[in-house]
């Protein structure tokens, strides 16, 4: 065997072997979550996800695994309207070695929480060094109606109302919206319409909010107070 397929045959061995380490961590991984996310984002049963999210914190020491945990934790709670929470929760993860589907998940998360907890500054230093990376997976299945609602919530909060509303009336017509994501949608509309004079549009909206929304504390309180006032 001479040197240049001894060298070829080392990186073949070298790459199978990473990808068996990939396999080996990440497939148990989604197998052991694909249930809690269906809790969360199918049966929407909240209370019930976070309590077996931090089960699995508490008894794995996988690093890795924690981190990808917390992540899916702070949906949990921004579901819960605990967006203060969530960051916190959130600072503390470490995203080495993660891969970027986690990554990104991890970036939207964050700067959706920072924009409902109104801390604004902070928020436009997160969107401004991770809008390309959110960019790119606009187009992924699993996270594009989560990050185009992000986004959308960023282009309200800059004062790009129009923007914000197309896009969020565009979400409207998305298919198998989880009911979190249609609660922070139903609530923006109203707000815009608001914003706009057309007190039906947006009475109808936080109608809808409050009956759907109840586990948000965050928005239903917020909702229900606008409703008063129309």
């Amino acid at each position: 065997m001479n040197l240049l397929t001894y060298s070829t045959t080392n990186i073949i061995l070298l790459f199978l072997l990473i990808i068996g380490v990939y396999l080996l961590f990440f497939i148990p991984i989604y197998l052991k979550t694909k249930k809690l996310v269906k809790m969360l984002n199918v049966d929407n049963d909240v209370e019930g996800f976070l309590t077996e999210i931090d089960k699995e914190i508490d008894k794995t020491k996988n690093k890795k695994y924690m981190n990808y945990l917390m992540i899916n934790k702070s949906a949990g709670l921004s579901a819960l309207g605990k967006y203060k929470e969530a960051v916190n929760l959130l600072k503390l993860v470490d995203l080495k070695e993660l891969p970027k589907l986690y990554i990104v998940q991890y970036y939207n998360n964050l700067l959706y929480c920072l924009l409902m907890s109104e801390k604004l500054d902070e928020a436009e230093g997160v969107f401004k060094s991770t809008e390309s990376l959110l960019s790119d997976y606009l187009k992924q299945k699993s996270l594009k109606k989560a990050i185009k609602s992000t986004l959308a919530t960023y282009e309200f909060y800059k004062g790009d109302i129009s923007k914000s509303q197309k896009m969020f009336e565009e979400l409207l017509f998305e298919e198998d919206l989880i009911l979190y994501q249609s609660i922070s949608i139903n609530y923006f509309l109203a707000l815009i319409y608001l914003q706009g004079n057309e007190k039906i549009k947006a009475k109808e909206k936080l109608e809808v909010v409050v009956k759907i929304g109840y586990k948000n504390i965050h928005i239903y309180k917020k909702a229900t107070n606008f409703l008063k006032g129309l």
